[in-house]
């Protein structure tokens, strides 16, 4: 499939590659906007999503700076692929982590 970077809407837009998402992505970071608060978790990058195949590819960019980032950010994802697949829009697809212990060696 091949398009040019087209705006869908408000808040999505379609790019041609990867590559022009992630000058996109640094062109943003580099502007001052008080409408761009709260920080970001992060970015999602889909680049195949076929329902029929059940086959999804999605490049997920996550801002480290925030502390819960690379826990939450991803999961939003897998529910909503879980949703698209399953077919149920309403279905929660929980998930708990837990650190892992400090070793003494590192106290």
């Amino acid at each position: 499939m091949s398009f040019q970077n087209k705006e869908l809407d408000d808040d999505h837009i379609l790019y041609e590659s990867l590559e022009e998402f992630d000058i996109e992505l640094y062109e943003m970071s580099q502007v001052e906007a008080e409408d761009k608060e709260p920080t970001r978790y992060g970015s999602y990058y889909i680049m195949e999503a076929n329902n029929r195949t059940k086959s999804f590819k999605v490049a997920t960019f996550v801002n480290v700076t925030i502390q819960d980032a690379a826990a939450y950010h991803p999961q939003f994802m897998y529910q909503a692929v879980l949703r698209t697949a399953i077919g149920n829009p309403d279905y929660i697809f929980n998930m708990t982590t837990t650190p892992i212990p400090v070793s003494p060696i590192l106290r």
